[in-house]
């Protein structure tokens, strides 16, 4: 069984774009997929057979103002809304429109990757097995501390990456012989300790576990990157990263970084391939 991660972050999910868009030109296919934050907007459109979508989604809607700015902060606690983000996103090209839950029949097993804001515990929505796309893409991608987080079911959810950010030991758990991991940054990076425990005590008060979660966050992050690097040697896993990190703020001001940074993603997905055949 082929899987498929993406947990794309934000608007440099658009590398994670490329990436499945040269996988729908070339007819690759996969048995199962996990996407968190922007990595789950990605796969949806992927499985739902729109995958060229996501780039249009970056280029233009992610440029927009209304997309995250201070006023929604300082109007209801959240940076980005996640409402106007996916709601009127998806419907943003009246051309092409797609069916969010026709991903459901799409794959084997497809999963939403959020944290429970209570427990810290990572969910995986199962999207394959029914749940409704749009509400876990929306609980997938708030953030902690510049968004409140978002209600499914009467359970709060915060972005799945402060509790399980590179999910691959689930999708082996689960049956995979081989996964492609797509990643937010450079398989360099390591996430600092000290900045984790500084952002949980923004969350304590309220969330004490998930803020337990964040403040060892980098732990977990940079084992399971080390770990993912072995099991690449292994010829187990395939890990698909950006070469270089643009900041947000950059790539909003910019579509030259985005479109580069797309172009970055399509090119390195050639390695798919390759890495299919042995």
């Amino acid at each position: 069984m082929i899987g498929i991660i993406d947990v794309s972050r934000n608007i440099t999910g658009v590398y994670g774009a490329g990436v499945l868009d040269y996988a729908a030109d070339r007819h690759i296919s996969f048995d199962y997929a996990i996407g968190s934050s922007a990595g789950a907007a990605n796969l949806t459109a992927f499985l739902a057979g729109k995958a060229a979508m996501s780039y249009l989604f970056y280029y233009d809607y992610a440029s927009r103002r209304d997309y995250m700015n201070l006023g929604n902060l300082m109007q209801d606690a959240s940076l980005i809304d996640v409402d106007l983000l996916y709601e009127e996103a998806f419907n943003v090209f009246p051309d092409n429109p797609f069916d969010l839950d026709s991903a459901h029949d799409a794959i084997r097993g497809f999963y939403i990757l959020a944290a429970h804001a209570e427990t810290g515990r990572a969910h995986y929505f199962d999207i394959a097995g029914g749940h409704p796309v749009l509400p876990a893409l929306k609980a997938s991608r708030n953030i902690p501390i510049v968004n409140e987080p978002y209600i499914v079911d009467g359970i709060p959810f915060y972005d799945g990456y402060i509790s399980d950010p590179l999910p691959y030991e689930k999708a082996f758990a689960d049956g995979c012989d081989k996964v492609i991991l797509i990643l937010a940054r450079p398989v360099s990076y390591r996430r600092d300790k000290n900045r984790d425990r500084i952002l949980s005590q923004l969350m304590k008060k309220r969330f004490p576990l998930a803020a337990s979660r964040l403040s060892s966050l980098s732990v977990l992050y940079n084992r399971q990157v080390e770990d993912a690097l072995q099991l690449q040697k292994n010829g187990k896993l395939l890990i698909l990263a950006p070469d270089s990190f643009s900041p947000v703020q950059v790539l909003l001001k910019d579509r030259h970084r985005i479109t580069d940074l797309y172009h970055r993603g399509y090119q390195d997905a050639a390695k798919i391939e390759e890495f299919l055949k042995d």
